[in-house]
């Protein structure tokens, strides 16, 4: 696992790299399990009501997925970085 204080999030996705980096800051700092495919302003704390982010992160992170999708397949890549930080079984546990 990764220290969260070491993830940022990338400004824009030009490589597999950047796209990693963007869903590990997902993961580690937002605490986030997400869907490629969901808008980030429907995003709702669970334990509050209140939306996660507000429209202006909400835009920047879709445009940064909008991004990933161009360099990777963000549902593999996604799923790939979300094993290694321990927000889903290892591909073996899956049955």
């Amino acid at each position: 696992m990764t220290d969260s204080q070491d993830v940022t999030c990338p400004q824009k996705i030009e490589s597999l790299d950047d796209a990693r980096q963007f869903f590990r800051y997902l993961y580690r700092v937002e605490n986030l399990c997400f869907h490629p495919d969901d808008s980030f302003i429907g995003y709702v704390n669970f334990e509050t009501g209140e939306p996660c982010f507000n429209a202006e992160q909400s835009l920047k992170f879709d445009d940064l997925m909008t991004q990933a999708f161009e360099v990777c397949c963000p549902y593999t890549v996604g799923l790939e970085v979300g094993r290694e930080e321990g927000f889903f079984p290892p591909e073996e546990d899956e049955d």
